[in-house]
This record gives C-alpha cells, sequence and structure tokens, in this order.
C-alpha cells in the first residue's frame, strides 16, 4: 500500500478551482434560464419603433454674417489687484488693495476718488514657494 502526500497547499488550489468552475457553471445556467426565452422569442425583422431614427437638423450659418455677431463686444481685460498706500486731504496714510485693468487705471481711480497715491504695487496671485505648508 503506497501512501500519496498531497500537500495543504494544493489542496487548496483544488478547492478554489472547484468552487470557481462551479460558480461560472451556475453563472452560465442562470443567464441561459433568463435570457433564452429572449432569444427564442425574437422576430426576424426588428421593427422600426426599436431602430435609431436620425433626426432631420439642418445648420443655419447664416448667423456668422450677421450684424449681432459682428457687432459684439470684446471680452474686458482681466482685472489684477493692486495694493497702495494713499493720503488723503487731512494727510491721514490709508492702505488697502484696488482691482483694475492696468497699473494707470487703479492710480487714476485712486486720484479721482481725492488721494494722493504714495505707493501702487500689484499683488502677485498665489505662493512663492506652494509646496511649503501653512
Amino acid at each position: 500500500m503506497a501512501i500519496v502526500f498531497v500537500s495543504a497547499r494544493n489542496k487548496q488550489n483544488a478547492f478554489f478551482w472547484g468552487i470557481a468552475v462551479l460558480l461560472v457553471l451556475f453563472l452560465g445556467m442562470i443567464s441561459l434560464i433568463v435570457f433564452l426565452p429572449e432569444f427564442l422569442n425574437m422576430p426576424s425583422e426588428v421593427p422600426p419603433s426599436m431602430t435609431y431614427q436620425s433626426p432631420n437638423t439642418n445648420v443655419d450659418l447664416r448667423i456668422l454674417n450677421s450684424d449681432t455677431l459682428t457687432n459684439l463686444e470684446p471680452f474686458n481685460v482681466m482685472e489684477a489687484t493692486f495694493s497702495y498706500t494713499v493720503t488723503n486731504a487731512a494727510g491721514k496714510k490709508t492702505t488697502g488693495t484696488i482691482s483694475a485693468a492696468s497699473r494707470e487705471e487703479a492710480q487714476s481711480r485712486l486720484e479721482g476718488s481725492g488721494f494722493k497715491v504714495e505707493s501702487l504695487e500689484e499683488t502677485k496671485v498665489g505662493r512663492a514657494n506652494p509646496f511649503v505648508s501653512y
């Protein structure tokens, strides 16, 4: 009488493969039970209600030559933020920020409000080193 030793690893592999094969067979039988009647009762021709019918579309390119399109205004220039130091009529210094399209526009707005501009600098967006934590 010969004694054959089968390792636990081989038993485990055989068990998992057996379960996998049974699962595939089970799913195959369930899918046949569910979908086979659909395939057997399928008509030979597909009715027009089940087919794709492309919509009737017309593209009117006359809009490209219309007055509405040719008279469009261009987008405004993106405004930048400027930090300022100003002096009012009483001599009191004030600091703050203002948004304007250019440095000249920011300065004219501040002077138009009755301030004397001491300094006006554009503030940079973001951080100098974005990879350093706060």
